[in-house]
């Protein structure tokens, strides 16, 4: 960003000539990031100590309730177009006098939280643990941005846009990335089972079950925009700009997984062995969530996912 800010490539230069145009007079961009996000938070939580017949039961239920707002500023550029009448070619430049179009967005989501966890002490060694509750999620603050920016023909590589020859008005402006949408959280109902058996003090083995039904996540969708651009000084209507726009996916997806962990410290060993340890565990999950990878533009299909750590 550094670069792109301060520097500039003289005419003819090769990629490693660069003169130094100085500090620009107004900072203010379209991708500008200004965030504001206030969480107000309350729960209610009972203990749970009791016999299921001749099991000792205990655990804990519960619901917290969750207020998120957010504020955003941001800022739309403009695009100052200026015509070539002898070659008929344009150049583009963005925000050169500073008159960039202030915007602020601002939302607010409140949820719902309720959790329940119960421990079931079969024997002195062996335990049952469940756990149902609902969870949410948010996107990092900067997906929450306001304001517009845009690619023009200048960005291009010359294979693709050449300004100094380009002689279509419509391809001067290239697309639009329209920053400025407040997404909504991921959500999930999540269920979790674990067999836990404890032969020593210093040992366990334990068998993990879950699963996770979620809502959320973004889709990449274009919309296709007019926008206000200065065309030889005169503000005039640009019509048709493609703009990347992210809004909220309300998909349901689910993923579902076994975890087996199994974990000794040998105490039995004489010092200063005595403080050795190893620990296992073996992860297996599998979900059918799909998404777009902006990286490379495709889209990661189901897959299972597997993992296996080893520590000593």
């Amino acid at each position: 960003m550094f670069y792109r800010s301060n520097f500039r490539s003289t005419s003819g230069a090769t990629g490693t000539d660069y003169y130094d145009i100085g500090e620009r007079e107004d900072g203010r961009d379209g991708a500008d990031r200004d965030v504001t996000e206030t969480i107000t938070a309350g729960y209610v939580m009972a203990n749970i100590d009791t016999e299921i017949g001749s099991t000792p039961v205990f655990g804990n239920v519960g619901v917290r309730v969750v207020k998120t707002e957010t504020h955003s500023d941001g800022w739309g550029d403009k695009v100052h177009i200026t015509s070539n009448e002898e070659f008929g070619t344009f150049d583009a430049v963005i925000n050169p006098t500073g008159d960039l179009e202030a915007i602020t967005l601002d939302s607010e989501y409140t949820e719902v939280l309720p959790s329940a966890n119960l421990t079931f002490m079969v024997t002195d060694e062996f335990y049952v643990r469940a756990a149902v509750y609902r969870s949410m999620s948010r996107f990092q603050m900067n997906a929450m941005s306001a304001g517009v920016s845009y690619e023009t023909c200048e960005n291009e590589d010359d294979t693709i846009c050449d300004p100094n020859t380009n002689t279509d008005y419509t391809a001067v402006i290239r697309s639009g990335d329209a920053n400025g949408n407040h997404l909504s959280p991921y959500t999930a109902i999540n269920y979790d089972l674990s067999l836990e058996y404890y032969p020593s003090e210093d040992a366990a083995l334990t068998a993990a079950f879950y699963s996770k039904t979620f809502t959320g996540g973004y889709d990449v969708t274009t919309e296709s925009r007019d926008i206000i651009v200065s065309l030889d000084g005169v503000d005039t209507v640009y019509p048709n700009v493609s703009h990347l726009v992210k809004q909220t996916s309300d998909e349901e997806s689910t993923i579902r997984g076994v975890e087996f962990t199994g974990q000794k410290h040998f105490v039995e060993l004489p010092e200063p062995f005595d403080g050795l340890g190893t620990k296992f565990a073996w992860n297996y999950a599998d979900s059918d969530f799909v998404t777009a990878e902006p990286i490379v533009a495709q889209v990661l299909f189901q897959m299972p996912i597997y993992s296996v750590s080893l520590k000593t």
